[in-house]
């Protein structure tokens, strides 16, 4: 991490204490969007009469499924179900899948009817945030952000050691400024971008 904030001397701060600084805001700012760098899409096949297919290994959320029922090469939205929904349905019914629900305890996603043969789920789902630890771990984005990171640590840092307050401003309207230069790079949709930002840089 040090290499992101530029901070050298270890007298100054310890390794811990930016790790912890730094990975705040990572986990703050990038699970307030549905980042692109965190979508993620596999495909997994069913299985006839299975119970269901696990999770993709680093999915935090899975956000829809699609099947090719037909077999003609042609994709189906499955809808989405609530567990209680999905509990609620006759377990022994098989067919052609046209519900799913994703079980976050299980961490299994299971599909009614229950696949009669063997279909590709191809998964939607959203990446869990990795914590950086390591001094060559750099954030998802785009490069031109990463000072982002640093800013953010530092304002941070800085107001727990009840520091310059208008250092801290600067590093806060800094850090504003890039989140809404990253939203409008990369969530197009107008609905997110009206989305208010993370806890402490609203």
């Amino acid at each position: 991490m040090r290499s992101l904030t530029g901070i050298r001397s270890a007298s100054l701060l310890s390794d811990a204490e930016i790790d912890e600084a730094v990975n705040e805001f990572n986990y703050n700012l990038l699970g307030a969007y549905e980042w692109p760098q965190l979508v993620g899409v596999q495909t997994l096949n069913t299985t006839a009469l299975s119970d269901g297919v696990a999770f993709p290994s680093s999915a935090s959320q899975i956000v829809g499924v699609e099947t090719d029922i037909a077999g003609m090469g042609r994709r189906t939205h499955l809808r989405g179900i609530s567990l209680t929904e999905f509990n609620m349905l006759t377990s022994t019914v098989s067919g052609k899948p046209e519900m799913y629900v994703a079980d976050a305890m299980l961490r299994t996603v299971k599909f009614w009817p229950r696949p009669d043969a063997e279909y590709p789920a191809v998964v939607h789902f959203k990446r869990r945030v990795s914590r950086m630890a390591a001094d060559s771990d750099i954030p998802v984005l785009e490069e031109e952000f990463h000072l982002m990171w640093a800013q953010a640590a530092a304002s941070s840092l800085l107001k727990s050691r009840a520091g310059d307050g208008s250092r801290i401003n600067n590093l806060d309207v800094r850090v504003n400024a890039s989140i809404a230069r990253a939203r409008k790079m990369y969530l197009m949709n107008p609905d997110r971008m009206a989305l208010p930002l993370p806890d402490r840089w609203s």
